[in-house]
């Protein structure tokens, strides 16, 4: 994912990350906070969303969607997390 990340801050484009430290992407705007491992909820173009679990540990199990209502609920979870982040500084 690394790969795919860096090359859309190189197109110009805004990506926004949540994650544990230590992590690094020059140009990304990047919130830490702990978070358990293989979890993910990505977001793209506010038009397609990705939620589940990856990694080492489970069996890989996400959703794709290009639901309305599912990526409105993950972005205001996401909105919020971030917004609990910029309290705990």
């Amino acid at each position: 994912v690394m790969n795919e990340l860096e090359a859309a801050v190189a197109r110009g484009l805004k990506v926004v990350i949540i994650t544990t430290e230590p992590f690094k992407i020059d140009g990304a705007i990047i919130h830490y906070i702990h978070k358990q491992p293989g979890q993910i909820r990505l977001i793209s173009d506010s038009a397609n969303v990705l939620t589940g679990e990856i990694g080492e540990q489970t069996e890989p199990a996400c959703l794709y969607s290009r639901n309305k209502n599912l990526i409105d609920l993950i972005k205001n979870s996401l909105t919020n997390e971030i917004k609990l982040v910029e309290l705990q500084k």
